[in-house]
Protein backbone atom coordinates (compact mmCIF):
# COMPACT_ATOMS: atom_id res chain seq x y z
CA UNK A 1 0.00 0.00 0.00
CA UNK A 2 1.34 3.43 -0.82
CA UNK A 3 -0.15 6.29 1.11
CA UNK A 4 -0.28 10.17 -0.88
CA UNK A 5 -0.58 13.17 0.49
CA UNK A 6 0.16 16.89 -0.37
CA UNK A 7 -0.49 20.64 0.59
CA UNK A 8 -2.98 20.28 -3.05
CA UNK A 9 -5.39 18.28 -4.24
CA UNK A 10 -4.35 18.25 -7.43
CA UNK A 11 -1.14 17.17 -6.69
CA UNK A 12 -2.72 14.12 -4.92
CA UNK A 13 -5.15 13.69 -8.21
CA UNK A 14 -1.70 13.65 -10.42
CA UNK A 15 0.23 10.91 -8.23
CA UNK A 16 -2.85 8.78 -8.44
CA UNK A 17 -3.01 9.27 -12.03
CA UNK A 18 0.74 8.39 -12.17
CA UNK A 19 -0.04 5.47 -10.61
CA UNK A 20 -3.34 4.29 -12.82
CA UNK A 21 -1.47 5.38 -16.19
CA UNK A 22 1.38 2.81 -14.90
CA UNK A 23 -1.10 -0.20 -15.36
CA UNK A 24 -0.89 -0.82 -11.35
CA UNK A 25 -3.69 -1.99 -9.29
CA UNK A 26 -5.05 0.51 -6.98
CA UNK A 27 -7.70 2.21 -4.70
CA UNK A 28 -8.44 5.29 -3.98
CA UNK A 29 -9.44 5.70 0.47
CA UNK A 30 -9.58 9.66 0.32
CA UNK A 31 -12.02 12.79 1.46
CA UNK A 32 -14.77 13.81 -0.58
CA UNK A 33 -12.57 16.26 -1.75
CA UNK A 34 -9.64 14.27 -3.83
CA UNK A 35 -12.27 11.28 -4.66
CA UNK A 36 -14.58 14.03 -6.18
CA UNK A 37 -11.56 15.32 -8.17
CA UNK A 38 -10.41 12.11 -8.94
CA UNK A 39 -13.75 11.04 -9.99
CA UNK A 40 -14.03 14.52 -12.33
CA UNK A 41 -11.26 13.78 -14.09
CA UNK A 42 -11.65 10.26 -14.87
CA UNK A 43 -14.89 11.09 -16.56
CA UNK A 44 -13.47 13.88 -18.68
CA UNK A 45 -10.80 11.33 -19.58
CA UNK A 46 -13.62 8.67 -20.75
CA UNK A 47 -14.86 12.16 -22.63
CA UNK A 48 -12.57 12.77 -24.13
CA UNK A 49 -11.47 9.50 -25.46
CA UNK A 50 -14.82 8.94 -27.46
CA UNK A 51 -16.61 6.52 -27.48
CA UNK A 52 -14.68 2.68 -27.75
Amino acid sequence: MVRLSADSVELVVQSVLAVAALGADFSVEASEEVAGRVREVAGRLARECGPG
